[in-house]
């Protein structure tokens, strides 16, 4: 990904590999045909705001665990909120028991996120958040595949590919 001055210089040589402006197209259905590859808008500035974290970390030499990120004043924003309050919500916390805290667990297919909500006076407030980007549902998965081909002396790769969708489907829903 190029960014900036570097990725002006390049489209002088691959006009067809660089996006511009397309901040003004966030919320629509426009796409970016860029070197045959398909992206949104909203994709192209997740991709720059990757490229900006790992440039401010190699900068300040520590890794960078907070942001603040705006969006075009024609979007209406209803309200930015973690995805363990967002479960938290969905589920009705808020109508529990009164002046009460809540550890909230959200196992993703990727991540594990757990959040520390407090309701007090009908106000849901997230008192701590915390999360691993390495521990999700998808390990737990695969780790239960292991764990029935260990108990069983099974060997992965004497699996046919129909068997080894099989053993993670059923995994899966064990799970």
């Amino acid at each position: 990904v190029y960014v900036g001055e570097t990725a002006q210089e390049r489209r002088n040589l691959y006009p067809d590999s660089v996006a511009q402006a397309f901040k003004r197209s966030m919320g629509t259905n426009r796409t970016y045909d860029l070197s045959g590859k398909k992206f949104r808008p909203e994709e192209l500035s997740s991709m720059i705001l990757r490229y900006l974290k790992e440039d401010a970390e190699a900068y300040l030499g520590e890794e960078v665990t907070e942001a603040v990120i705006s969006v075009p004043a024609y979007l209406k924003v209803e309200r930015m909120i973690s995805e363990p309050t967002a479960a938290a919500v969905a589920y009705g916390l808020y109508e529990k028991e009164k002046d009460t805290r809540f550890l909230v667990f959200d196992l993703g297919g990727g991540t594990f996120d757990v959040s520390i909500l407090e309701l007090y006076h009908n106000i849901l407030e997230v008192r701590a958040v915390a999360g691993d980007n390495y521990l999700g549902g998808e390990d737990f998965t695969e780790v239960m595949s292991k764990l029935f081909l260990q108990k069983t002396g099974l060997h992965y790769k004497d699996l046919s590919e129909k068997e080894q969708v099989r053993l993670y489907k059923k995994a899966e829903e064990a799970k």
